[in-house]
């Protein structure tokens, strides 16, 4: 297992959030410059949940994270970035440097249970502070359509979270509120990356472009090479689509969207003053790449 390296930064600005995003894209370019740096992601502050703004700066090795620790190019970004109240935590030690996980719940709420769902959210607020590897939460309302992100520091914290019996209780007591279904979706996780300016992962859309290029091959391929062989064993389809699934699964996660997303993180997240067209060019080659599958596999 990897070891833990990791610095944690809190910072409360005075008010200039300008010059506290210029201060992190500055750490953050001045940390990639160190052999052994991993990643970094930001947790914006939460009035209420999370006082401080954080950036977590990840690194492969206790090395890279002695590098950057002895480096004067930190010395001069913190002396620099005084007035923001930098804090710094460092993190070290044997263990699985996991990723946090974003929870995040779609649910439609009638106009006269508003200000009900209100109260419970607030209510259900203090049970999720609760939770173990609880990071925060953050709400979007748009007309009549609820949308919380909850985020956890792991995927089993998160897991742990789901299926803990004070988040049933409290579901039990606004189920008659709710209008429809609720809908439950796990972000992507180490498939793609938070930017370290703190946008967050890529639009929706283009990690579904990008998931459909990479899945489409596989499962033509294991359709057509790998289930044939395979057939004098009789097996019941529900087991013929779980033995594809797991394939495609382990494809995806380990082998192809790995390499993927880092030929496209041009397109997937554009770095700052990078031309406006590369984006619209980056759009126009994954739908290319769609349609070049598509032919190809037709003419096989």
């Amino acid at each position: 297992m990897q070891g833990l390296a990791n610095v944690v930064l809190s910072m409360q600005p005075a008010g200039d959030h300008e010059f506290l995003r210029e201060w992190q894209r500055d750490v953050v370019a001045a940390a990639r410059t160190i052999t052994g740096f991993r990643d970094s992601e930001e947790f914006p502050q939460l009035p209420g949940v999370q006082d401080r703004w954080v950036l977590v700066l990840r690194f492969f090795s206790d090395e890279g994270l002695r590098l950057w620790l002895e480096s004067p190019q930190r010395r001069e970004l913190y002396a620099r970035g005084a007035p923001l109240g930098v804090h710094q935590e460092v993190v070290c030690g044997p263990g699985s440097s996991v990723r946090p996980v974003t929870l995040l719940v779609s649910t439609r709420v009638p106009a006269d249970q508003a200000e009900r769902f209100r109260c419970w959210q607030n209510e259900f607020l203090e049970v999720q502070k609760a939770a173990p590897g609880y990071l925060g939460t953050d709400y979007s309302e748009v007309g009549h359509l609820w949308t919380i992100a909850v985020r956890f520091d792991s995927q089993d914290h998160a897991n742990d979270f789901l299926v803990s019996p004070e988040r049933a209780a409290m579901l039990a007591k606004i189920e008659s509120t709710l209008h429809g279904k609720r809908r439950l979706v796990l972000d992507f996780g180490g498939w793609f990356e938070a930017l370290p300016s703190g946008a967050g992962r890529p639009p929706g859309w283009k990690q579904m472009l990008s998931v459909l290029i990479a899945i489409y091959p596989i499962v033509i391929l294991t359709m057509r090479f790998v289930e044939p062989p395979l057939a004098g064993l009789h097996t019941s389809l529900p087991l013929v689509v779980l033995r594809g699934n797991v394939l495609s699964c382990c494809l995806l996660t380990w082998v192809v969207m790995p390499r993927l997303t880092g030929a496209l993180s041009f397109w997937l997240q554009p770095a700052e003053g990078q031309p406006a067209w590369w984006e619209r060019a980056g759009t126009a080659l994954v739908l290319l790449v769609l349609l070049l599958e598509v032919a190809i596999f037709s003419l096989t």
